[in-house]
């Protein structure tokens, strides 16, 4: 029984370790998707990132980030699409689609403003729980 079982001891334990995080130097993540409005409305386009701020001994973690569906909706990704967000306090920010590019008679490019332009965030800080977390982010004008 010795050896044997205390290896298989070991790697039950490590296996319990790794957890959601991954591989080695991988903060734990937890799965986060949710949905960016304004004035009710879902955000078409664009992009959202949260930002870790604080953790143990200045390793906050890597920021989770993704694209905005044609319905508002969203999946983060922290090490690879659609695996969450790092567990903790984040920082939000929102990306807004670029706008339309409109050629002028002189053969001149210029970008037109979009239609979330000019939008803020009405909440600016975001904490990630263990488990599954579903967001509802909204902008105001």
């Amino acid at each position: 029984m010795g050896v044997r079982s205390n290896l298989l001891g070991y790697l039950c334990l490590s296996v319990a370790l790794v957890g959601c995080g991954g591989g080695a130097g991988q903060l734990a993540v937890a799965p986060t998707s949710g949905k960016v409005t304004l004035n009710g409305e879902p955000v078409i386009g664009g992009s959202i990132t949260l930002s870790p701020v604080g953790g143990a001994k200045g390793n906050a973690g890597k920021p989770a980030s993704a694209t905005i569906g044609s319905d508002g909706t969203f999946q983060l990704g922290t090490y690879r699409a659609g695996d969450g967000a790092v567990i903790g306090k984040h920082r939000v920010s929102f990306s807004p689609p670029p706008g339309e590019t409109k050629t002028n008679p002189d053969g001149h490019t210029a970008q037109l403003p979009g239609k979330y332009d000019g939008t803020v965030l009405k909440t600016t800080e975001i904490e990630i729980k263990p488990g599954s977390n579903e967001l509802t982010i909204e902008l105001s004008k």
